[in-house]
């Protein structure tokens, strides 16, 4: 085909409820030229059985990333599917949702543009999404507004304490795939982590298409949740030391993160070296003051109220 290849990269764990919908839904994708590269985690479902029935049908469509590396979680599972991808485009995809027809189309396009802008440059593109129950009855239209989230507050200063790339949304090209590698153990979740490098060496972008139904149904990796402020004061209320626990967790999830990004890119040419100012300093805070200071003088708490609150008093 003269259309570019986008592979799709799937990590699977027992999604045999949902797994149909999802694949269905690639093959009814505008842009025809993808390949869907599969990683199962270990299922006991029938995750395998679906999935092998669909590449008997569709045998060009579905590659099938093999290793011996047993159970993974959803990081480095997806970290192994961009291993075994070849293509020069490259989407997340999550075993869970639906995609809208055009998704690949539009995502493709607006990547395809920014190369001409900006050629042999990493890039990442992610799009807003809409919010579904189990049954895909609409939650939220717009999963920013849910989430109050800002697309466009994707600096490096913001993106190491906050990721604003959901993971199902992204496309990214090649060159990002290789500054990224090896994703370390360290990388909270994939999406976060190539958003990260990205931010770093190229150009973290988006489109307001939504371009996915996020299906909420509580097994989710991750999940939606509604920032309200009443509905945050209830969720508090409800469990104030397992808010506390979560928080302070991520929070150090984050710093270890954030250290690892710094120990990645070493050695290694950046195009603003001023770019990586706030990640040093906060990677080497040694005490809380330290770290609070960084995030008010490196604006680091952008963002919602809520979560710059939550910045602010656990990172």
């Amino acid at each position: 085909m003269n259309e570019p290849l986008v592979d799709i990269l799937m990590s699977v764990y027992n999604g045999e409820k949902f797994l149909v919908d999802q694949l269905e839904s690639l093959l009814s994708q505008t842009h025809k030229n993808w390949r869907l590269v599969v990683r199962d985690d270990k299922s006991t479902d029938s995750s395998v059985r679906v999935l092998c029935e669909y590449r008997s049908r569709y045998p060009e469509k579905i590659i099938f990333a093999s290793d011996q590396r047993g159970r993974l979680g959803a990081c480095q599972g997806f970290a192994q599917a961009v291993h075994h991808s070849s293509a020069d485009y490259m989407m997340f995809c999550d075993q869970d949702d639906v995609w809208l027809p055009t998704k690949v189309e539009s995502s493709l396009a607006e990547i395809l543009r920014l190369e001409r802008l900006h050629p042999g440059m990493p890039i990442v593109v992610y799009t807003d999404l809409i919010v579904v129950d189990e049954e895909l009855k609409v939650i939220a239209e717009s999963f920013w507004r849910y989430q109050q989230i800002d697309p466009q507050d994707n600096s490096l200063s913001t993106l190491i304490l906050d990721n604003v790339a959901t993971g199902c949304t992204m496309i990214m090209n090649r060159p990002l795939k290789e500054l990224a590698a090896p994703v370390p153990s360290e990388a909270v979740i994939h999406d976060w982590w190539f958003t990260l490098v990205c931010s770093v060496y190229g150009k973290v972008s988006y489109l307001s298409d939504r371009t996915v139904l996020y299906r909420q149904h509580g097994r989710n990796e991750i999940g939606a949740q509604d920032y309200r402020l009443s509905i945050r004061i209830r969720r508090v209320c409800k469990s104030p030391q397992g808010f506390y626990s979560r928080t302070t967790k991520m929070a150090g999830l984050a710093r270890a993160q954030a250290r690892a990004l710094l120990t990645h890119i070493e050695g290694k040419a950046v195009p603003a070296s001023t770019l990586l100012t706030p990640l040093r300093r906060y990677v080497a805070s040694t005490s809380t003051v330290e770290r609070k200071w960084c995030l008010i003088r490196y604006k680091m708490l952008s963002g919602h109220y809520i979560r710059a609150s939550k910045k602010l008093f656990f990172c």
